[in-house]
């Protein structure tokens, strides 16, 4: 699955970041969205529910719906 199907206030681990721009992929990665590290989707954008508020390692970081289809996850096991 990818974050940008991700529930609210659920838990996912990144699993990869499936992008082939590295500009991009840098720049994600400076957000915080590493493959191993713990998102959850706060909110999102009432109209067209883009963008997303997520939480990052402890920031909330705003990602667009179109970004948010190169992050791979899965849901953290309770």
């Amino acid at each position: 699955m990818t974050l940008d199907k991700a529930k609210k206030n659920i838990s996912y681990t990144i699993e990869a970041l499936e992008l082939e721009d590295e500009y991009l992929q840098a720049r994600l990665v400076h957000f915080g969205f590493c493959p191993g590290v713990e998102v959850r989707v706060k909110r999102w954008a009432p109209i067209f529910k883009d963008p997303l508020l997520v939480e990052v390692d402890g920031s909330q970081i705003m990602i667009s719906r179109d970004h948010a289809k190169f992050l791979r996850i899965s849901e953290v096991s309770a």
